[in-house]
């Protein structure tokens, strides 16, 4: 926009420019030097010059916003620089003044690196003066503008920064206009998060929360930044702490991204693009799993976010964790060393796959953990052995039309890389299982006809994944669940493309009644379920993400249940036993599930190389 005229400052300094105008007046005046001069030259010629605030001498404005103006001032008691921030007279002079003094009052309850500390509050005649710890450095938005970062180093700031935010969640604040030019990054490394001018403490709960800890309220007046705005604040309705969810993840992607995540040239447009969930799917070197925890964080819907900012901080630090892979090397040694213990032992040779299936029907007898770790270890080399004489035959030309073992490796790697967990180790369990299903998959006569229809749906399917983040690769859940049949029905109730339950289908939105049962609706039972998966991946982590598969089969809670059984093993929890493959050795899956999960992985290799099994890709 264009500098100040005379009569948008007398609007701004009287409090009545609308909302819109006020943010971009705001911006124009942080890059503006003439246009922050002539407002903090306004405001000082409406204070007096003695009084409370004699004790600092203005040195300089370093800001101007909705609140008012910021100086960089001298404290001449305690000879230290500070920031003093000044209320602007307005024609709501008592409402501005008790609003600035709700900021004093909210940070000043908080202690936290991450929050700027406020030495004073006072009353200049009938204003506002806020003294507070001056930083060397600048906002978020000009330190995201000062050249190209890595994720990695994007991610660390706002982390912190969510740690402030936090902070003040715990001591009962909702910030409500959390935006970069409210986070500043300090020289000394620190960031640190600030105006708090709009933020509202607790209202009476109903209900407390887990050890007595009331939930975060906040009035319904709307006040902050619109492009930041979650959806509710919008509307005024009362927020709590999700509401700052919305308005982090939407800074964090603009970080992340360049841009925010929404378009809209008015608050309408753009509270009807959150509704609909129209976030940008851009291209930039940022994982897929961090792509999917941010954007469960912009759910229209505060039930469909994360619950606390703690649980966010929880996904993001998973989200930027790689996964922790054993040394091949190591891993073969003692397979081999605990096979060749149980070989010495074992009946009269067996062909591969016999044995195979003899040892694994012990371990489904077996109930004792260190024999099945044991047996476990034999498995793997008896697996290896069995490739090796499959290779070796398909060389021969006697082979079934299966991938060879490197050929496998590396479609499962691409997979694994699509998944965003890349340094998943494979066990050799892993790919027998899906060597097996894919076996039974090109045996099947309804090959070519579920091929065909896969056709027809993929493009509506890769498009909703996308839009929340998910690889493509995702959809062949649908191959599994219903063969692409959107009239597919289960006599458990499930149905539709995705063959999800009235429960399920509900709680994401879908009405599912005596009159209308919009499961059978292709475009919308494919959001539902792309956003139920993403909420998995977002639980279990991206390197975990077969956790999340066996979890749509068999639902959250049974996985978890049976995660909270390892974790009751001799030794307890560890990252390893977090693997899907673990529950599977253990047993601690239902047959459905233990193979639920290869069996996708195998959808998705043949539907990834219809040329390599003579399926025709253009049908």
């Amino acid at each position: 926009m264009a500098c100040l005229s005379p009569d948008q400052l007398v609007e701004f300094l009287e409090g009545r420019l609308a909302a819109e105008a006020t943010a971009a007046l705001e911006e124009h005046a942080q890059g503006c030097d003439a246009c922050r001069a002539l407002l903090a030259e306004s405001v000082r010629a409406a204070f007096p010059e003695s009084g409370p605030a004699s004790r600092y001498r203005i040195v300089r404005p370093i800001g101007a916003g909705g609140m008012g103006v910021v100086y960089e001032a001298h404290d001449l008691q305690l000879h230290r620089a500070v920031a003093l921030k000044m209320l602007r007279p307005a024609a709501d002079a008592e409402g501005q003044r008790e609003r600035l003094l709700r900021e004093a009052r909210a940070m000043a309850r908080l202690s936290h690196p991450n929050v700027l500390a406020v030495h004073e509050v006072g009353m200049l005649g009938e204003a506002v003066f806020l003294a507070m710890e001056l930083v060397e450095g600048r906002t978020l938005t000009a330190w995201l503008d000062e050249g190209k970062r890595s994720w990695q180093e994007i991610l660390e700031v706002f982390l912190a920064a969510a740690r402030g935010l936090a902070a003040a969640h715990a001591a009962g604040l909702v910030h409500r206009d959390f935006k970069p030019d409210n986070v500043l990054v300090g020289k000394d490394g620190r960031t640190r998060v600030t105006d708090f001018g709009l933020a509202r403490t607790a209202a009476a709960p109903l209900d407390a929360g887990p050890g007595g800890a009331a939930p975060v309220v906040a009035s319904s007046s709307l006040a902050g930044s619109p492009a930041y705005m979650a959806p509710e604040q919008m509307r005024g309705e009362p927020i709590d702490e999700r509401a700052d969810i919305f308005s982090f993840c939407v800074a964090l992607h603009e970080g992340l991204f360049g841009v925010r995540p929404f378009e809209g040239e008015t608050l309408s447009a753009l509270e009807r693009s959150i509704a609909r969930g129209e976030v940008r799917n851009l291209r930039a070197a940022v994982p897929a799993r961090l792509r999917r925890t941010v954007w469960r964080g912009l759910r229209a819907s505060p039930s469909e976010r994360y619950d606390s900012m703690d649980a966010l901080i929880a996904a993001l630090e998973q989200a930027r964790r790689p996964a922790v892979a054993l040394p091949l090397a190591a891993l073969g040694a003692a397979a081999a060393v605990v096979a060749a213990f149980f070989l010495r032992s074992s009946p009269p040779p067996l062909e591969p796959d016999e044995q195979i299936r003899s040892l694994l029907a012990q371990m489904d007898k077996e109930t004792d953990a260190a024999r099945l770790s044991e047996m476990d270890g034999q498995l793997g080399q008896l697996i290896v052995d069995a490739q090796r004489s499959r290779d070796e035959l398909r060389k021969r030309g006697g082979a079934a039309p299966l991938p060879p073992s490197d050929e496998l490796d590396a479609d499962l790697r691409s997979l694994l890389r699509k998944f965003g967990a890349e340094t998943y180790l494979v066990p050799p369990i892993f790919k027998e299982r899906v060597r097996s299903h894919l076996a039974r998959l090109l045996k099947s006569p309804q090959l070519a006809e579920i091929y065909q229809r896969k056709q027809q749906y993929w493009p509506l399917l890769a498009r909703e994944l996308a839009a929340v983040g998910l690889p493509e690769e995702m959809g062949y859940v649908v191959w599994t669940e219903s063969h692409f049949d959107p009239a597919a029905r289960s006599p458990m109730g499930s149905f539709g493309l995705w063959q999800l339950t009235p429960q399920i289908a509900r709680s994401y939105g879908l009405r599912v009644d005596a009159g209308l049962d919009e499961r059978g609706d292709p475009v919308k039972t494919t959001r539902a379920a792309a956003r139920l998966l993403a909420d998995l991946l977002a639980q279990f982590g991206a390197d975990s993400f077969m956790l999340a598969l066996a979890s749509y089969n068999s639902g959250e809670q049974r996985i978890q249940r049976a995660l909270q059984k390892v974790a009751q093993e001799p030794g307890g929890f560890s990252r390893d036993k977090r693997d899907f493959w673990h529950l599977y050795r253990r047993k601690l899956l239902s047959q459905e599930t233990s193979e639920y999960v290869p069996n996708v992985l195998a959808a998705a290799i043949v539907g990834s190389h219809p040329q390599r099994y003579g399926l025709a890709p253009g049908r």
